[in-house]
């Protein structure tokens, strides 16, 4: 999942053009503050501050630290006005993500049940059914940043093998913090994405992740495909 976690166990062996501005704005990630205020993201153009929670995507108190999701509760831990900004860019961009792969989604299943794992706990998820051969499959952290597991640039043939044809099952352990959300997500495409697989491997921190919700919109828009994503939760005491 990360480099918290164990190696994982598999069953396996031109730039496109801008997302339409409009799509952008009424997608926009809601994030209420308590005890604080928005300056420290600010300047992300695809989130707004809401004073009313009850309208809110996230909601971060800035006293305690943490970040909560209207649904799924907490979702980061240990968020100051420094980290908040990687936090609220994955979220933008799964906020994106999901308006897409409702649209047309893969299958993707949380094999081991939803809870909240805790140290030791194994996590294990199962892709499959896809009808696009193109695999695009990565993870992000609570904090943020990018996790790329494939197609895997020292294996060649992941980017040319047809994933459509293939049932993907991980496992993973929990290890060590950061804990929150986790999110899976495999896009299967009609069409290879090697400018997207470039991006999202240069995405190593969540400073540099800052731009995932434009660049997954500038490399996706017009492009036939379906998206799976996994939400795992972690804790330390389960």
């Amino acid at each position: 999942m990360r480099a918290r976690s164990v190696a994982l166990l598999t069953l396996r062996e031109g730039k496109a053009p801008a997302a339409a501005p409009a799509a952008s704005d009424k997608l926009k990630l809601k994030v209420a503050v308590e005890g604080g205020d928005g300056t420290a993201f600010a300047d992300l153009p695809y989130a707004t501050v809401v004073a009313d929670k009850t309208q809110a995507d996230l909601i971060w108190s800035v006293p305690e630290g943490k970040v909560e999701h209207v649904v799924g509760g907490v979702v980061a831990e240990k968020v100051d006005a420094t980290s908040i900004k990687g936090v609220v860019s994955k979220w933008a961009a799964l906020k994106w993500l999901k308006h897409q792969a409702a649209l047309d989604p893969a299958e993707a299943n949380l094999i081991t049940g939803n809870q909240r794992y805790a140290i030791g706990d194994r996590v294990k998820i199962e892709m499959k059914g896809a009808k696009y051969p193109h695999l695009t499959m990565f993870n992000l952290p609570p904090d943020g940043h990018v996790e790329f597991f494939i197609p895997d640039p020292s294996k060649p043939l992941e980017a040319t093998k047809d994933w459509s044809r293939e049932t993907i099952r991980e496992e993973f352990r929990v290890d060590r913090p950061p804990y929150g959300a986790e999110h899976m997500v495999a896009i299967f495409s009609k069409d290879d994405l090697p400018d997207l697989h470039a991006a999202l491997q240069s995405m190593t921190t969540p400073e540099r992740s800052e731009a995932l919700r434009p660049v997954l919109e500038q490399s996706l828009a017009g492009k036939d495909m379906q998206i799976g994503i996994i939400d795992i939760y972690t804790g330390a005491g389960g």
